[in-house]
This record gives structure tokens, C-alpha cells and sequence, in this order.
């Protein structure tokens, strides 16, 4: 029998990729975009990440003068762009972004990158990361022929000299693409990348996402209990009439079952016919699994979200992870619940506040701008709040 592994390995392999110059990150260099996709399967985490992220935007940018500001030729204002990095500064724990700059040197627009694209240069001699690259179209289906086709930038340095250093270099401002913020967000787990906290919840995730599998087979195959139908193969079965014309014959024990399968056709009768009575007592079901089964099914299911509630450090009431006996928590309960979440959110906040100011010293045109903070979600009458400071 071969059973299968998980998806990843305890440690996170960071090697040179077949792309020159850059370091892969994980297996076949899909290492973010295999762990969000396992996250976007399982309910409670899809759940926690979303929570997350909507703690980390929160009401956008207390000065509705800034977080109205267009900051890229697309049209996005400053609320736009946090509203897109809020994802992954909780998911991946990185905000990227691609910084332009004008002909002096100043930057002319920021716009948000999805942070599983980015990947990063090879370390120089003083172990220093100096550029990254943008690939877009790493984990593509439609575009397997560009799967390596990458757009190479510096990493962010706003110092007008810097920038106009690295102009020159290219060949002047029609050939020089910007620079590159790959920005880490609360405490550093890798060498070179950010590898997310939650990482350690990954075989809990694949379980839920098993346990909503076994849920489904059960409501499309309508058995609660599998097992093995042992029946003889009627030697005459195929000289009965097959009258819907798909090559299989009503008397057929598959083509019986197939249409006796599934939640529309449950608790219907099955009729079995055979061409004599030794075949008919030739014909049985075996289990193959004990009569403990949907205890220890309820048991995993109920242990499994709240293990992964924990390894996302988001309190169960925020993700509706009832307690036993399906009780609702209480408006206080609800209320601390916010509170740990808004200090949990406050570090990325003061990042993103922290990164748009530097941004807007080197605006190439005066801002009035002066708050830069983020506001808090706010759900209580009371304006119960935990400030961003």
C-alpha cells in the first residue's frame, strides 16, 4: 500500500533557481504559492487570514485626505493600495511593492505587488541582497512558456542619487523599471525569506481540507460506511437489452449502483437481480471500517480548527469556532477578542504607516501630509479602540 506525504517538508529549502541570479524559494520555487493554496482550502484558515487582513486595513488611513490620494497612473488611491497589501502583510508577512521615479529621481507612483512574485537576488560577497525580481507567471497554467520570464529591480533606495545612479546605469529613465519594496513584517522566520508563522499549522490544514472531502464523497456516493460489495459477474449480462443506449445494461451491479448514489437518490431501494441463487448468495457487503467511525470523525473535526485558530493567533470568536454545545460567546467575550486582534495588527500597521511616510519625503511634489496613521476597526459603541501608536 503507498500512502501519501505532505505537501512540505519541516524545513523550507532556499537554493539558486534555474533563473540566474535568483534564490528559489521552497520546492519547485512555488513555495508561497503552494502554502496559500492549501490555506485557501482549509475554512479556518481561509478564515483567519481574511480576519487578519481586515484588522490590518482597518478603516484606512485616519486622514481621508491622504488615503483618497492617487498614487499610480491605474488610479489607485492610498486606501486602494493598503487595502491590497493587508493580505499578504498578514498571509506571507511581507509587503511588496514596485516604487517609480522620475526623470530627477523623486518617486512618482508606488503600486502593490503581489508578494508571492517576488523572489530575491542572490546575496553578494558581504552576504548582502541588493535586487529582486518580479515573476508573474511562476505558478501560470496559461502561460507555461513564461514561466521564467521575470522583471529585475533594485531593492527600495529613495536617495535621489542612488536612484539616479542607478538611471544611468540602465540607459536613461525610458529603460530603467524602478525599484523593488520587499518589506518583512513582524518577526524574521528564514534566511533570506519571510516564512509566515502559520506555516507550522500546514498538515492541519490539509486535514480539515480531507475532512471537507470526506463530507462531500459521503453526500455524492450516499454510503455513510465504506466497504467492499462482493458480487459473481453474470456471464449473461451482456445479452440484456440496454435500453439507454450508454453500453451498460440495467441489470449491471455498477450501473445500479451509480444511479442509487448520491444525496438526491438517498435512502432509495437498490435492486440487485442475479441469474440464479447461487450468484445472489455470492453477492455481499463487507465494511471496512469500525462502528467508532463518526466518533472519531467529530473528534478530529472539532480539534483541527481550533489548532489552527491558535497557530494564527486569531481568538475563536473572531473565525465563529463554537465552544462544545454550540454556545455563543458573549459581547465582552467578542469585544476582548477585537482588542487582541487590534494589538495584534498594530506592528504591521506602524509598518505600513512608517514605509508611506519615507515615501512621501521623497514625493516629486509637495504633500501636506502629516498623519499617516492607520484607523481601527471600531465594532463597539463605546469606541473601545487599541491604538496603532
Amino acid at each position: 500500500m503507498k500512502v501519501g506525504r505532505a505537501i512540505f517538508n519541516k524545513q523550507v529549502p532556499v537554493t539558486k533557481a534555474k533563473v540566474a541570479g535568483f534564490l528559489s524559494f521552497g520546492d519547485a520555487n512555488l513555495f508561497p504559492q503552494k502554502l496559500l493554496e492549501i490555506a485557501d482550502e482549509s475554512v479556518t484558515a481561509g478564515a483567519c487570514l481574511d480576519v487578519i487582513a481586515e484588522f490590518i486595513e482597518g478603516n484606512g488611513f485616519m486622514d481621508e485626505n491622504l488615503a483618497n490620494f492617487v498614487v499610480n497612473r491605474q488610479g489607485q488611491t492610498l486606501d486602494d493600495v493598503l487595502s491590497e497589501v493587508a493580505f499578504d502583510c498578514g498571509a506571507l508577512k511581507v509587503l511588496a511593492m514596485h516604487v517609480g521615479y522620475n526623470g530627477l529621481g523623486k518617486i512618482a507612483s508606488i503600486k502593490p505587488i503581489p508578494a508571492e512574485m517576488v523572489r530575491l537576488g542572490v546575496p553578494d560577497d558581504l552576504n548582502n541582497i541588493t535586487f529582486g525580481g518580479i515573476f508573474p507567471y511562476l505558478d501560470s497554467t496559461l502561460h507555461k512558456n513564461k514561466k521564467d520570464k521575470f522583471t529585475k529591480l533594485n531593492l527600495f533606495d529613495p536617495r535621489p542619487e542612488v536612484v539616479l545612479d542607478q538611471m544611468a546605469v540602465a540607459g536613461g529613465i525610458d529603460k530603467y523599471f524602478g525599484q523593488l519594496i520587499y518589506l518583512p513584517i513582524g518577526r524574521r522566520r528564514g534566511t533570506y525569506y519571510i516564512i509566515p508563522d502559520w506555516y507550522r499549522c500546514v498538515l492541519d490544514m490539509q486535514t480539515e481540507r480531507k475532512l471537507s472531502v470526506h463530507d462531500y464523497k459521503n453526500a455524492t456516493s450516499g454510503f455513510d460506511v465504506s466497504g467492499i460489495f462482493f458480487a459473481l459477474e453474470s456471464e449473461e449480462a451482456g445479452d440484456d437489452d440496454d435500453e439507454d443506449g450508454d453500453g451498460e445494461t440495467d441489470g449491471d451491479l455498477v450501473s445500479q449502483i451509480e444511479k442509487h448514489q448520491g444525496a438526491d437518490n438517498a435512502a432509495s431501494v437498490m435492486v440487485y437481480t442475479s441469474k440464479n441463487k447461487e450468484e445472489l448468495e455470492a453477492a455481499k457487503f463487507v465494511p471496512t471500517t469500525g462502528a467508532d467511525l463518526a466518533n472519531r470523525y467529530n473528534s478530529t473535526n472539532d480539534r483541527v480548527p481550533t489548532k489552527i485558530a491558535r497557530a494564527f493567533f486569531v481568538a475563536n470568536e473572531l473565525v465563529n469556532i463554537r465552544r462544545q454545545g454550540g454556545l455563543m460567546f458573549s459581547a465582552e467575550e467578542y469585544r476582548f477578542a477585537a482588542q487582541l486582534m487590534q494589538g495584534k495588527s498594530n506592528r504591521a500597521q506602524r509598518k505600513i504607516s512608517n514605509l508611506i511616510r519615507k515615501i512621501f519625503e521623497h514625493w516629486h511634489e509637495p504633500v501636506p501630509f502629516q498623519d499617516f496613521s492607520i484607523e481601527n476597526l471600531n465594532y463597539f459603541q463605546d469606541g473601545t479602540v487599541v491604538n496603532a501608536g
